[in-house]
């Protein structure tokens, strides 16, 4: 969160506050640690910001599944609950003609380009994953690595994805 803070003389200054859980040498959360990091930025830049969010958060939403899929021997269906900062969060399910295909991923990156990345990706995966002959689901990761890499590393982004092909035909 950004906290807007005060000197001794009046004048008020901006800090990030991270809080997070500390564990101990066994994983056991001990303790909460506190990060605070001043910050310049103006109220134009902290609305712009803030906007950006609130368009990747809409791009996220629109674009997971509406409903439940319902086939003759399978239903499935999930659920979303957005954090403050989104973009690149998302999972879809469709029907292709060996089943039903779930995918589940992260595009690093809280930001409408993380959310314009995850749209490609989806998009990419949905093409991918229908074409015929059918294409084994490590395939589609694999190339959709291909095509990715050099364009996600020089904009040091990631994405972590999973492909689960549900057999029900």
């Amino acid at each position: 969160m950004t906290l807007r803070n005060y000197r001794k003389n009046g004048e008020s200054f901006w800090n990030e506050l991270l809080i997070s859980r500390c564990p101990d040498e066994n994983g056991t959360i001990t303790q909460l640690c506190r990060r605070a990091d001043g910050c310049n930025e103006s109220d134009g830049a902290r609305r712009r910001t803030r906007r950006n969010l609130e368009i990747a958060k809409e791009i996220q939403l629109s674009l997971l599944p509406a409903e439940p899929l319902r086939t003759g021997r399978a239903s499935v269906a999930g659920v979303c609950l957005p954090a403050m900062h989104v973009g690149g969060d998302y999972f879809d399910y469709f029907e292709n003609a060996r089943g039903v295909d779930i995918v589940i991923a992260d595009v690093s990156g809280h930001n409408v380009g993380a959310a314009l990345i995850m749209t490609e990706v989806r998009s990419m995966v949905r093409a991918r994953a229908r074409q015929s002959p059918i294409v084994h689901p490590a395939r589609v990761l694999h190339d959709l690595n291909e095509l990715l890499y050099d364009d996600l590393s020089r904009a040091e982004l990631f994405i972590h994805n999973v492909l689960l092909p549900l057999r029900t035909r």
